[in-house]
C-alpha cells in the first residue's frame, strides 16, 4: 500500500507530507481494528517498506540497466499501475546523479566497516544477559 500511496521521489520518509501519512494511517485503521498508540510503530513499519522498495528500485531496475538507459525510459511493468511516467523519470534522474552514486559508496564504504553489526535485539546488553541467563536455566 506504501508503495503505491507515496512517490519514489522523496528523498526520505521525514520529507513525506504528513497528510500522506495521516492518510496511510486512516487507510491501515479502515482495514484493522487497532490501538491508536501503534499509530507511530505502523508509520515506521511503513517507512522502512517505503525505503526498502527504494532501494530495490535501484539496485534490480535502474544499476541492473544503467547501461541501457533504453529500459530506464519506461517504469517496471510490475509496477507501471502506480509508478506514473513523470515520477519515475524523476527518480531515476535522482539515481544516476553524480551526488547520489558519490553518497551511496560512501555509506557503502561506513557500511564495510562496520566490525560489530547490532543484531542481538531491542533490549540492552545486561538485560538480555538476564533474559537468556533465566532462559537458560529454565532448559536446563
Amino acid at each position: 500500500m506504501v508503495k503505491s500511496l507515496v512517490k519514489v521521489t522523496y528523498p526520505t520518509w521525514h520529507k513525506v507530507p504528513e497528510s500522506i501519512k495521516n492518510n496511510l494511517w486512516s487507510a491501515v485503521q479502515a482495514k484493522f481494528d487497532l490501538d491508536p498508540n501503534s499509530k507511530t510503530f505502523v508509520l515506521a513499519s511503513m517507512a522502512r517498506s517505503w525505503r526498502a522498495f527504494k532501494g530495490q528500485l535501484t539496485k534490480r531496475w535502474i544499476y541492473a540497466n544503467e547501461d541501457n538507459l533504453e529500459l530506464l525510459k519506461h517504469p517496471p511493468p510490475k509496477y507501471k499501475k502506480f509508478l506514473q511516467q513523470h515520477v519515475w523519470e524523476e527518480f531515476v534522474k535522482s539515481r544516476i546523479s553524480p551526488n547520489f552514486k558519490k553518497m551511496s559508496k560512501e555509506q557503502s564504504e561506513r557500511r564495510a566497516k562496520n566490525k560489530f553489526p547490532h543484531r542481538l535485539s531491542r533490549r540492552d546488553m545486561p538485560v538480555l544477559k538476564k533474559s537468556l541467563k533465566k532462559a537458560w536455566e529454565k532448559n536446563i
